[in-house]
């Protein structure tokens, strides 16, 4: 879990295998993009979500086709950027 001025992200469940969410608590406020990047620096996977403007949301993560390995959710909201670390089995 990782939180900013008022922003709390968590995916779950991590580890895993197959389906997982992310979900986000606190000001959504601007554009939102999230992108996965690879154990070398690729970004592998990437999902434009445009502009949102809430208090929380859950999305699902269509990510269980990636092998087993550690990763790194990038989350951009407006200005913000988040990094959570993920966990594929």
């Amino acid at each position: 879990m990782k939180s900013g001025a008022e922003t709390i992200l968590q995916v779950y469940p991590n580890p895993a295998q197959g389906q997982r969410y992310l979900s986000i608590s606190g000001e959504i406020n601007g554009n939102m993009k999230l992108s996965l990047i690879n154990s070398t620096g690729q970004i592998i996977w990437v999902r434009e979500l445009g502009l949102l403007n809430s208090t929380s949301m859950t999305y699902p993560l269509q990510i269980g086709h990636l092998s087993a390995g550690l990763y790194i959710l990038r989350i951009d909201i407006g200005e913000n950027t988040y990094y959570l670390r993920e966990v594929e089995h």
